[in-house]
């Protein structure tokens, strides 16, 4: 979906300000959620500046402002375009040079996801590919236009096709809108489009969101799946749910590397919508540690002592030490499904000037009675050092798929300084390099193991068990 916020007569463009002080002219939006850009989306417009010397007549003069998204052009010395958000530090940065003074050139930004990309004239000319997932909310009230959203400096020169875009645009579409062509967006669509996640994408979360732009005129929409078995979705036979918004969530979470398959039907009479799919990552983040302040932390991860968690700046949470014994839980308000998972693991470090009084630190996963289902205890952590803590959940003959309870606990101790922990997530199988006799590629070698082995032997005569056996490996 495009907003074209600012069009004129053909042939002709809105005149911002003029070198001579003149013209003091910019152009406010009233605040639209769908002005609201996240993960994917474009900004696109012509324009023409005239100068970039004074102090309030072209230094930084803004193409497009809002406390969200910030698109503008260098002043005398500084001939750069920057993408600078006020209320967005990790987004301010410059993207490479400026058109030239005095001409017309068409401008494009997109972002989605992964990579910002920047055209001139329908050309890519920058690209940055180590920026946060989307861009920050923000509370505002009005998108400008040719003026800096917190100051009086103003564009100097003209603009003609300001348009925004929640989605991105590749270069086949961006060299269409820069040729006054925006039919693809201002034709109606009967049937659902625009999935997210986006079809075929990979490292999809589990706990994702599905969304669509609705077709024109439906009011319902019926999702078929996600499913792992694409011929039920394709022929209506999988699970489904009917939603009056283009929004789906569905119940508990998604198993790890897993291709899904999913469509939405409207009820405006446009038939059976097309099957998507996307695969969800390897591993996820149960618990990302992204607390605003230690009152945020201590809500959500409850105990005794109370008050003495801490959460730092870089995301972590400290447990300092001390002399009575401590423990946290960390209870999910919707239990997460963690039978797919092979591993749960946590980033930690140990911050400890006496090495001797460190204290050893136990985690476990708990059910909703409170049963603990899994629990490992670090003993002698190192010093001063990060690292990765693995804790196996495979085999353990415990039903991981109502986890509803994290718990950390450290015994009392006279050690100094604190233990913190980063990014508790769950995986898949991974090892460097897989130990020998690990046939099934689960980084252990187990009964599992034992079992494909004497399979092997039986159905194809194969001892030691080696991936020649279709019947029990696959392939020709």
């Amino acid at each position: 979906m495009g907003n074209r916020i600012l069009t004129t007569a053909p042939g002709k463009a809105l005149l911002f300000s003029t070198p001579s002080g003149e013209n003091w002219n910019s152009v406010y939006v009233a605040h639209d959620p769908l002005l609201d850009l996240t993960t994917d989306w474009t900004l696109a417009l012509w324009a023409r500046q005239d100068d970039n010397s004074g102090e309030w007549t072209g230094v930084w003069g803004r193409y497009v402002s809002c406390p969200n998204y910030e698109f503008e052009s260098g002043g005398a010395g500084d001939e750069n375009n920057y993408f600078w958000p006020w209320d967005a530090p990790d987004w301010q940065f410059a993207c490479g040079a400026s058109p030239p003074l005095g001409e017309w050139h068409h401008l494009a930004v997109t972002y989605d996801g992964v990579t910002f990309r920047k055209y001139v004239d329908g050309v890519e000319t920058f690209t940055r590919g180590d920026l946060p997932a989307s861009l920050p909310a923000a509370t505002w009230d009005y998108l400008y236009i040719g003026q800096e959203q917190t100051n009086d400096r103003f564009f100097v020169g003209a603009m003609d096709d300001v348009v925004i875009f929640n989605e991105t645009l590749n270069k086949t579409q961006i060299d269409a809108i820069r040729a006054g062509d925006f039919s693809a967006w201002l034709a109606a669509v009967p049937e659902a489009s625009k999935p997210r996640p986006r079809d075929g994408s990979t490292d999809v979360s589990i706990f994702a969101i599905l969304t669509w732009t609705a077709g024109i005129g439906a009011t319902e929409h019926t999702v078929y799946g996600p499913s792992t078995d694409e011929a039920a979705v394709t022929n209506g036979t999988a699970a489904s749910t009917t939603v009056t918004e283009a929004s789906y969530d569905p119940p508990g979470n998604l198993a790890l590397n897993t291709k899904y398959f999913w469509r939405v039907d409207e009820n405006n009479g446009s038939g059976e919508g097309t099957v998507w799919s996307f695969t969800t990552s390897p591993f996820d983040v149960l618990e990302p540690f992204d607390y605003a302040s230690d009152t945020s932390l201590q809500s959500a991860w409850q105990g005794s002592p109370s008050g003495t968690l801490h959460s730092l700046d870089e995301g972590w949470m400290a447990m300092p030490y001390a002399a009575t014994a401590q423990t946290y839980e960390r209870t999910f308000a919707e239990p997460p499904d963690l039978s797919s998972a092979a591993y749960l693991y946590l980033d930690r470090r140990q911050n400890e000037a006496n090495a001797v009084l460190v204290p050893d630190v136990t985690i476990s996963l708990l059910d909703g009675s409170d049963t603990v289902l899994v629990s490992d205890t670090l003993t002698e952590p190192e010093v001063e050092e990060v690292a990765t803590w693995r804790i196996s959940l495979l085999n353990i003959g415990q039903d991981l798929s109502t986890v509803k309870k994290i718990r950390v606990e450290v015994p009392g101790s006279n050690a100094t300084g604190q233990f913190d922990i980063d990014a508790i997530g769950i995986s898949t199988p991974w090892c460097v390099e897989p130990p020998q006799g690990d046939i099934d590629g689960d980084c252990d070698v187990d009964f599992s193991d034992f079992a494909l082995m004497i399979e092997a032997m039986f159905e194809c005569g194969v001892f030691p068990a080696d991936f020649g056996c279709p019947d029990v490996f696959g392939g020709p």
